[in-house]
């Protein structure tokens, strides 16, 4: 952080009421050198449960909270990262912009709209 922002800081977070510097998220293609991760695991993408490809015993076995590594990373004020390999939990595999990524789907309007278009598919009649 540039030596102006740090600063300044402290008044900032006095006058907006929190005792602690606030979190950012970024996307980026370099791993950071430092923070934590979750293990490297097969990340269970949507076409892999439908094929039965998951074994969901290796994957709760080896089960690591998401949002742990960003409780920590917070508290240690380092990085907390994530990519298709290091998710953690099963839920933020699947919520995660890495599962999403392998289906085509390359920024959030296009995520969303795709989640549309299978919400509307889902309330067709005979669907199921």
């Amino acid at each position: 952080m540039p030596p102006e922002l740090t600063k300044r800081l402290p008044s900032f977070l006095e006058r907006v009421g929190l005792d602690e510097e606030p979190m950012g998220i970024f996307y980026t293609d370099t791993q950071p050198d430092h923070g934590f991760s979750p293990k490297p695991a097969d990340l269970p993408t949507r076409e892999r449960e439908i094929a039965n490809e998951i074994d969901w015993q290796a994957m709760f076995g080896q089960f690591s909270c998401a949002l742990g590594h960003i409780w920590r990373a917070r508290r240690k004020k380092t990085a907390a990262w994530f990519d298709p390999e290091h998710f953690g939990c099963p839920g933020a595999a699947l919520l995660s912009p890495s599962a999403l990524m392998p289906r085509g789907l390359t920024n959030s309007s296009q995520k969303w709209q795709s989640l549309e278009l299978e919400a509307d598919e889902r309330k067709k009649p005979g669907f199921g």
